[in-house]
């Protein structure tokens, strides 16, 4: 079967949110066939089925329709619902995140929080069932900011107080916050249950991090240390603007951990982390001047970013410098290379030339495993956000947010609202194949996109809603 399935955060700005997942195909046109079915077991499922309001298609190669959606509804004063990179775990998807207000996470009865307290569950790829639900309501903070899945599940996020993550205690470690806060990871099976979980002091974890997973089930984590930090394998003397990357085998075991160190200007962040098909950790990020990788030295004339590849053992393999400025890279491992989506202000070099304009604008770019540019696509201005995959045969997928006009090949797209949401297929060599804008007149949000294969994709994201709505549809 050709199509898409997906997955929708909604964002409260008044009384209720919502969470919305739902499958597509490409087929019958809105309303006029296509099957349905309903959300799955539990108190979380909504309603399935398609046709009338429920499906926006407004320009583009709208073949593309759904057959199923879920739907998980939260409500309060004060909702919010945060959903972070999406994992396929063999015939399901893994989601999770962190939320604020009553919620249901897709399974049993709405539990009140003050949060942000985390949640996950696994959705069946096939009819949208829940496979298994969680969610964890305790006093203080915990917040799931990363997740991947690869022969398992791996999760990171910070917390301040006790919480307990899939039958694991966990308890904040002594620092000199105030409040406290402490960094954990984990590794959960496919049924939610902790294999481990640790929790470490970074002293002030002011940015988020980043969670990758390796084929042989290496967990690769990356984010900021602001003070010195121990891992497993000796204090790394960090300081105020150190970046760290640290490397643990299946069973949670230390396996390497080291520093980025800005060598110019006290400026270095750790923006994404990847894992190839060979087991080597991609590495994005932005410096000013100058940066140790520990054992690789960048260097740019002014602001920068980069990506840099490490071996199994973290040592620096080699690097590329991204003449850009305010740049934000998103990875996606390919094979043994890595697939790239940037949205910069202004033209982007990587290597062969600029692209783009003095405005804002995204791109989508693949590197082959010694980190040669095989192809950089100019997707236009007006982009927010964006996110990219590939599957092993070499199609690619691109989705992303837009405001004001969008050129995607032959398709132009004028946004219906403030900010609209856009997919595009491409081919091996990067040419757009087919483009499809989707969107009302409340914002989008799209936080990842999955390749299924065989024309089939997921689609991770958020819409703000009316203070009267339980939830907001979004499909492509």
């Amino acid at each position: 079967m050709r199509g898409l399935l997906l997955v929708t955060i909604g964002l409260l700005v008044a009384s209720a949110g919502g969470c919305v997942i739902g499958a597509s195909r490409r087929g019958d046109p809105p309303g006029e066939g296509g099957s349905s079915a309903t959300g799955g077991a539990g108190g979380g499922g909504g309603e399935g089925g398609v046709g009338g309001e429920t499906v926006p298609w407004t320009s583009g190669d709208a073949s593309l329709v759904p057959v199923w959606h879920r739907e998980m509804v939260c409500a309060g004063s004060s909702v919010a619902i945060r959903v972070h990179p999406l994992g396929i775990d063999g015939d399901q998807v893994v989601v999770g995140g962190h939320f604020n207000g009553s919620c249901a996470p897709f399974e049993g009865e709405p539990t009140p929080s003050d949060g942000p307290d985390p949640w996950l569950a696994a959705i069946a790829l096939e009819d949208g069932a829940t496979r298994w639900a969680t969610h964890v309501v305790a006093p203080g903070t915990q917040r799931i900011q990363s997740l991947a899945v690869a022969g398992g599940l791996a999760l990171a996020g910070d917390f301040d107080a006790p919480f307990a993550l899939g039958g694991a205690s966990l308890n904040p470690l002594p620092t000199s916050d105030v409040p406290p806060s402490s960094l954990f990871l984990g590794a959960l099976d496919e049924t939610g249950q902790a294999s481990w979980a640790h929790a470490h002091d970074v002293n002030g974890l002011f940015a988020g991090v980043r969670v990758a997973r390796a084929p042989n089930g290496d967990v690769v984590m990356v984010g900021d240390a602001h003070s010195p930090v121990d891992f497993g394998g000796g204090s790394l003397d960090a300081d105020l603007f150190n970046s760290f990357v640290v490397r643990f085998a299946a069973d949670g075991s230390h396996v390497h951990s080291g520093l980025i160190e800005p060598l110019g200007f006290d400026v270095e962040e750790v923006d994404d982390v990847v894992v190839d098909s060979l087991g080597r950790s991609w590495l994005a990020g932005r410096f000013v001047q100058q940066i140790d990788l520990g054992g690789g030295t960048l260097t740019a004339s002014e602001e920068a970013s980069y990506l840099a590849v490490l071996d199994d053992t973290g040592s620096f393999l080699h690097g590329l410098v991204v003449h850009a400025v305010g740049c934000r890279l998103d990875l996606r491992p390919l094979g043994e290379g890595a697939l790239v989506a940037a949205v910069c202000s202004g033209a982007l070099d990587f290597g062969a030339g600029p692209k783009g304009s003095e405005a804002v604008g995204g791109h989508v770019l693949r590197l082959a495993g010694d980190g040669a540019l095989l192809w950089h696509d100019y997707l236009g201005e007006s982009i927010g956000e964006l996110h990219v995959d590939g599957d092993p045969s070499g199609g690619v997928v691109v989705a992303g947010t837009f405001a004001d006009e969008l050129l995607l090949g032959d398709e132009r797209f004028a946004s219906a609202g403030r900010k609209d949401a856009f997919l595009a297929e491409l081919s091996a060599s990067g040419e757009i194949l087919a483009a499809q804008r989707f969107g009302g007149e409340y914002d989008d949000v799209i936080e990842d996109v999955r390749h299924l294969g065989e024309g089939r994709y997921l689609l991770g994201g958020a819409g703000l809603q009316e203070a009267e709505s339980a939830a907001f549809d979004v499909y492509e």
